[in-house]
């Protein structure tokens, strides 16, 4: 059982109510992080907010304008960006993220979108495309 009369003293809000809408609201933390921050399950948190009516978000919310993603960072498209990144340049999705300001899921998720064939972890550096392969497509091919 949990503890939030113990939990808002820690965390000095005055009402479990007011502690969701700032962590979930104003910081804009998803309901996971909020429930790992309080030691709850994600569900808890998810019957808390629709408990206090405030209103939760979902994955259209957040939907990322990647054309924009591009364009900020000097390429045309991010088709184009991805192959080059990705495949060209072999950055690791993590790096790729961090680059675009996104989530890891994100760039994974639109490397997929794009059909842009994934390496498998830690094998970047095994595996070779050459310039041409990578923009048009092509399968890995391994190296000599």
């Amino acid at each position: 059982m949990i503890n939030w009369d113990k939990i808002l003293q820690e965390k000095h809000f005055p009402s479990l109510k007011e502690m969701l809408n700032y962590y979930y609201t104003n910081r804009g933390l998803s309901a996971v992080a909020v429930s790992g921050l309080l030691g709850c399950s994600p569900y808890t948190i998810k019957g808390l907010l629709k408990q206090f009516g405030i209103k939760t978000r979902n994955q259209q919310t957040f939907k990322i304008n990647w054309e924009k993603v591009a364009f900020s960072s000097a390429f045309t498209n991010i088709t184009r960006a991805l192959r080059t990144l990705y495949l060209k340049d072999q950055m690791s999705i993590a790096e790729i993220a961090k680059q675009f300001s996104v989530s890891t899921t994100s760039v994974r998720y639109k490397l997929i979108e794009l059909k842009i064939p994934r390496r498998s972890p830690g094998l970047g550096r095994y595996w070779a495309r050459t310039r041409d392969e990578a923009m048009e497509g092509g399968e890995l091919t391994q190296k000599p």
